[in-house]
């Protein structure tokens, strides 16, 4: 699957990468993220999530959807296997 939008996205611990720019590919389908570790999400509004946890699996299914503006938004929908949602969400 692919990414749209544009993103600034930040992999920490021992691997240190950071990619900035823009993504073109569309967005459907699943992205399986196995996260040992912090993951800091930034959005375009400035807002940002940090995730905090070893072990866990993040299963992110996305979606399009145009605004009244035609203006491209993520909508994400979550499912964590195997762990509890380390925000305390089942």
């Amino acid at each position: 699957m692919g990414v749209g939008a544009n993103q600034d996205i930040s992999v920490g611990g021992n691997r240190g990468i950071t990619v900035t720019g823009t993504d073109t590919l569309g967005v459907t389908g699943t992205r399986t993220t196995n996260v040992t570790g912090a993951v800091t999400e930034k959005y375009e509004t400035g807002d940002t999530k940090t995730i905090a946890a070893a072990g866990y699996t993040e299963t992110i299914t996305a979606h399009r959807h145009l605004d009244r503006d035609r203006h491209l938004h993520l909508q994400p929908h979550r499912r964590w296997a195997g762990h509890r949602d380390p925000a305390g969400r089942a």
